[in-house]
């Protein structure tokens, strides 16, 4: 193999290496179940059968289709996060890893029961060991309190919400960039006991590689140069 060939394939590999690129970790809108049509509607109380990478835990959830006797929204299935034993769950992710530098998005969709009352609820990340530098933190969707651009800790959250009955769809996300590698998993929880919850639907958990330094980007880019040259010269002596 020639000098160029070798130079070449070098700057390809590294501009292949250091690109950002998102990769889905979990993702569920609920559409690959199908509720039980009731005489009053569909749906599964206390439903625990889900497979896309998010399950509920201290407390359980129901799982809504349409038509439905609660007037609840919703152009297809969707959860409640406060299941029918009266006791508000974590939706919560399974447990995944990232690198430091990696970019965490948790983004879905929230909307009042619609049947009465005001819903305590929050969502964030925990760490399932040691704790993570969170930075560039962002958080967005109505009715929550801020964050900092910036925590030490096991977990961040968007602190206990207040979400009126007759709340429209809405979406919701918070990202964060790690300053270290580790593990964690992603939340949506309630602590409504009442059998009448938050709704949730179009959940999505994904990761972004690293951004290649300014520095990075001036040795791929002075490696191409490098490459176009020898081609030139190449081509002179080929003439």
């Amino acid at each position: 193999m020639t000098a160029f060939k070798i130079l070449l394939g070098a700057v390809a590999a590294a501009t292949l290496a250091s690109g950002a690129h998102a990769t889905v970790l979990a993702s569920e809108n609920f559409e690959s179940y199908s509720p039980t049509v009731h005489g009053d509607g569909v749906y599964d109380l206390n439903f625990n059968s889900f497979t896309q990478g998010f399950h509920p835990t201290d407390g359980t959830v129901d799982l809504i289709g349409t038509p439905n006797a609660w007037a609840l929204s919703g152009a297809s299935n969707f959860i409640d996060l406060d299941g029918s034993t009266g006791n508000g769950a974590i939706f919560r992710s399974d447990a995944f890893t990232f690198n430091a530098g990696d970019t965490i998005t948790l983004s879905f969709s929230l909307a009042g029961n619609q049947r009465g009352g005001t819903d305590q609820w929050d969502f964030g990340f925990q760490t399932t060991g040691g704790n993570i530098d969170f930075t560039n933190i962002v958080l967005s969707g109505p009715g929550i309190s801020g964050l900092g651009s910036s925590a030490t800790g096991p977990a961040i959250g968007s602190g206990q919400g207040a979400l009126p009955f007759n709340s429209a769809w809405n979406a919701y996300s918070m990202s964060f960039k790690a300053g270290n590698a580790g593990s964690f998993t992603a939340y949506i929880g309630t602590t409504s006991a009442d059998n009448i919850g938050p709704l949730v639907d179009d959940i999505n958990l994904t990761k972004t590689g690293a951004v290649p330094e300014p520095a990075t980007w001036a040795l791929m880019i002075g490696g191409f140069g490098l490459a176009g040259a020898a081609l030139r010269r190449r081509r002179a002596v080929t003439a």
